[in-house]
């Protein structure tokens, strides 16, 4: 008896592990058949595109593996303190590092269609 209503919780939580697993695996392969890596690799734009998507998906899942991992609630919240911490300390120790580049690259893209007006 006993061993049954531990390992219903236990197959319980894996499943949602597994389940959010595939999920991801799929929005993944999705997002790479939406925007295949040689197809236009000229067109900044499109590169733009294909990075975003892939960045934001990646967030989206991490947030979604943190909310549906089988944990109490103070551990739960100990691991977004955790991210959020990471977060800001790429942020502010990125200054001559890959995330300045990465953060400067999203920028001139995201001005290209901005038009100042002419005197």
């Amino acid at each position: 008896m006993q061993i049954s209503d531990n390992l219903l919780p236990a197959l319980t939580g894996a499943l949602v592990v597994v389940a959010t697993a595939t999920f991801i695996w799929a929005g993944l392969s999705i997002i790479s058949r939406l925007f295949p890596e040689g197809a236009d690799d000229n067109d900044h734009h499109y590169r733009f595109k294909r990075q975003i998507a892939k960045l934001l998906f990646v967030v989206f899942a991490i947030i979604l593996m943190l909310v549906l991992l089988p944990i109490s609630d103070s551990t739960r919240g100990q691991l977004f303190s955790l991210l959020g911490l990471v977060v800001t300390a790429m942020i502010a120790l990125g200054s001559t590092s890959f995330v300045s580049n990465a953060m400067a690259g999203i920028m001139p893209v995201s001005y290209t269609h901005l038009t100042l007006p002419t005197i």
